[in-house]
């Protein structure tokens, strides 16, 4: 059956004539042509892809080639399945994958009339959401622990040490510059310094840490000690100095969440932190001796004065 003015886009051989729209002229003898649609070449591939464990996930697909139309849907209709395979061993993965790995992923069963469908891998990458660790060098009698939120790959390994009494140079010199810097934070210092270090960390596009928790109880043992409450910053606000990566400080403000201190990272990957406290409180109590000196030397003087006017009096 002849259509007027609609184009096919289906594979198939069609004639085709030309015709008078508004029949101002008059064609002779119009000659019919014939032509043929072939199928054209589509690859379809799903999309790299990052995801957390355990978290439900869609993957979104990438079409190559002639296309006349734009959707997924339209060109291959919904018969479009998937296939997992671990990225590593090669073997097939029966069903979705929800645990933290790299799984290639291919379609099949696509179904269209105009392309010759082949299909290409695509690299699916769950991720763990959290990861948490043991605190290195805290003494025996220690339970600290850190938990680390974001997106890690299921290789990535990451350790933090505790420095006591130790400045980290780098940290401490970042600090003192930012405070030149701010003097709004002036009255603070570093207090236990945390270095961390990666194994196999990715950039941000696949890894990153978004909040950090730090189970620290003695800490906050020795905050509830109003002798010792020199993290308590005001009105029973905490903060912590971060350096990052690239060498930027920020100060953060951190919460008290349960015997954790948490605050967010905001995908920073952190090189070292340092919760802040009172420098005023350790610099008073260094100079309380030379207080209790001068006290001691002005009731002996006033004595003394004492004992001369008695004498002087007789």
């Amino acid at each position: 059956e002849p259509t007027i003015g609609a184009y096919p886009e289906n594979v198939g051989t069609y004639r085709v004539k030309a015709y008078s729209v508004y029949e101002n002229y008059y064609i002779t003898d119009p000659v019919w042509c014939t032509f043929t649609i072939e199928k054209s070449d589509l690859t379809v591939q799903p999309k790299d892809t990052v995801v957390l464990e355990n978290r439900e996930f869609s993957l979104d697909i990438v079409l190559g080639g002639l296309l006349t139309q734009s959707s997924v849907k339209d060109v291959l209709g919904e018969t479009l399945k998937y296939k997992y395979y671990d990225a590593v061993s090669g073997k097939e993965i029966y069903g979705k994958p929800s645990t933290a790995g790299e799984y290639k992923v291919i379609c099949y069963d696509g179904v269209s009339q105009n392309y010759n469908i082949s299909y290409q891998f695509g690299l699916l990458t769950i991720n763990k959401p959290t990861i948490t660790l043991a605190v290195k060098n805290t003494g025996a009698d220690s339970k600290q622990n850190i938990t680390i939120e974001g997106s890690f790959n299921v290789n990535t390994n990451i350790t933090v040490t505790q420095e006591r009494n130790v400045k980290h140079a780098e940290l401490q010199k970042a600090f003192d510059s930012f405070v030149e810097a701010n003097e709004a934070y002036s009255t603070l210092k570093l207090k236990d310094v945390y270095i961390f270090e990666y194994i196999n960390y990715t950039d941000s596009t696949t890894s990153y840490l978004s909040k950090i928790k730090l189970y620290v109880p003695e800490l906050f043992a020795e905050a509830n000690n109003a002798s010792d409450a020199d993290i308590v910053i005001d009105e029973s606000k905490y903060y912590v100095a971060v350096l990052s990566a690239e060498g930027n400080m920020q100060i953060i403000e951190a919460e008290k969440d349960g015997e954790y201190l948490s605050f967010d990272a905001g995908n920073m990957q952190i090189k070292a932190l340092s919760i802040l406290a009172h420098a005023s409180q350790e610099n008073n109590n260094s100079y309380d001796w030379i207080l209790y000196l001068g006290i001691a030397v002005a009731v002996i003087l006033i004595g003394l004065s004492l004992v001369i006017v008695f004498r002087k009096s007789k």
